[in-house]
């Protein structure tokens, strides 16, 4: 009955069951999805808008209501329908629990035309924003470590774009958890993805010239057996720790090789001014660096900390049954106040943790580590530094005070007030002149 009251219905509607499993599609929904409608069906509607997806499976991602929908809460919020075009219709949905068997909830979605619909919380934008990323960086690798709206990441990006439509060798350098491995692989698959060509990735710090050479070779003639030689890559992880050696070997080798060959390099700094200093060899530093990107630290960047912790939080959706909305607005200003000296590596880690001890579908301050809600607290009451002490004026002070209240106690006896400090009455004189000669103005 329901089924047929909501195929007559001129607007899209869809079921998901309590398995976060697309159940049904009205008529309306099919058309507006095409030829994609009958393949949607069946597949998990995970809470992830981040793009690290197959397509099919992020279209049924695109579908999925906030997780509080499966807590048995109803919802209204602004929705991007995908179609089976490529493009997308934007809707105000309509999510109402459907109580299933066993008492879990699955959730029929009925969708209108986009008049008005509220914003919905902070964490809501932030879902539609990776929304935005996902369509603009369309290729694997090309959002999750590199989303945020700062001018520093938008920089790197735009040098990866430029980058990945050129062979030329390209040196990636920044701190430890900066994303140096992630943004070397959007390099090489910015532009065709996958299947841009056959890539290999080898650590400097595990190579000696022996190595180096039988991994570079090897990889070499496999392609050319393939033929596969074209927009062939090589990833160089940290290069700055290549052994003495191995550097020699590695310069001499790809003068040899007659195959073009890209290199793309991570290291923690520039491997020109490594070079500089004479931990690097010189004309292989200048040989691996026509093109330097600097990734900068986290801390360089706080305003993208939200958008990225929700594009994590998201991957974490994908990853397990619970299905989290995002950061609640106390625990944002929480890791805000943090200053990250692990980089995404270590925002990534701390997300993981409060994703596990919550039971509910956000992330609070509360589920966060302690050492990050310590170290707000530490900063909030954190000791202000020392006031130097001037020695002998604070002393001077001391000893006018008590010679004042002795003249009071003594009604201006000077004789009795010394008796009382325990001096002399010439040394309560003395003090008195030179108290007397400091208080009078200069000529000057």
């Amino acid at each position: 009955m329901l089924a047929q009251i909501l195929n007559d219905h001129a607007y899209p509607a869809y079921a998901i069951d309590q398995n976060q499993q697309l159940a049904y599609l009205n008529d309306a929904c099919r058309r507006a999805l095409g030829d994609a409608a009958d393949e949607l069906l069946g597949m998990k509607c995970r809470y992830h808008a981040a793009g690290q997806l197959p397509p099919r499976q992020q279209q049924a991602a695109d579908l999925a209501p906030p997780p509080d929908v499966f807590a048995g809460l109803r919802m209204e919020v602004p929705l991007t329908l995908p179609t089976g075009d490529g493009h997308s219709s934007a809707y105000s949905v309509q999510f109402s629990p459907l109580q299933c068997d066993g008492g879990a909830f699955g959730a029929l979605a009925i969708c209108y035309p986009q008049v008005g619909a509220g914003e919905g919380t902070q964490a809501d934008q932030r879902h539609d924003q990776l929304r935005v990323w996902r369509r603009s960086w369309r290729k694997r690798f090309a959002t999750s470590r590199l989303i945020g709206e700062s001018e520093s990441i938008s920089r790197v990006r735009r040098q990866i774009a430029l980058s990945s439509t050129t062979r030329l060798p390209v040196v990636i350098f920044g701190p430890a958890g900066s994303g140096r491995e992630h943004a070397a692989r959007t390099v090489c698959y910015a532009l065709h993805g996958e299947g841009s060509g056959p890539v290999i990735s080898i650590r400097g710090e595990l190579m000696d010239a022996e190595l180096i050479q039988s991994a570079v070779r090897s990889f070499v003639r496999r392609c050319k057996e393939a033929d596969d030689a074209s927009n062939a890559s090589l990833i160089l992880l940290d290069a700055d720790q290549l052994p003495g050696d191995a550097q020699s070997e590695l310069f001499h080798l790809l003068r040899l090789i007659d195959m073009d060959l890209r290199i793309v390099s991570t290291a923690r700094q520039s491997l020109l001014e490594v070079a500089e200093h004479g931990k690097f060899r010189e004309d292989l530093a200048f040989q691996l660096s026509t093109i330097e990107i600097a990734l900068p630290p986290l801390c360089d960047r706080p305003e993208d900390i939200p958008l990225l912790s929700q594009a994590l939080i998201e991957q974490h959706n994908l990853e397990g049954a619970k299905q989290l909305r995002g950061l609640t607005e106390h625990a944002a200003d929480v890791l805000l106040d943090y200053d990250w000296p692990g980089n995404i590596d270590e925002l990534a880690a701390v997300i993981a943790e409060a994703a596990a001890a919550t039971d509910s579908v956000w992330v609070d301050a509360e589920h966060l580590p302690k050492k990050i809600r310590h170290a707000r607290d530490a900063k909030r009451f954190a000791a202000k530094p020392a006031e130097p002490i001037q020695l002998d004026a604070f002393l001077a002070q001391v000893e006018e005070e008590l010679i004042r209240r002795a003249l009071e106690q003594t009604k201006g006896n000077k004789s009795k007030a010394a008796e009382l400090l325990s001096v002399s009455r010439a040394r309560l004189h003395r003090r008195l002149e030179a108290s007397e000669s400091d208080s009078e103005p200069s000529d000057g």
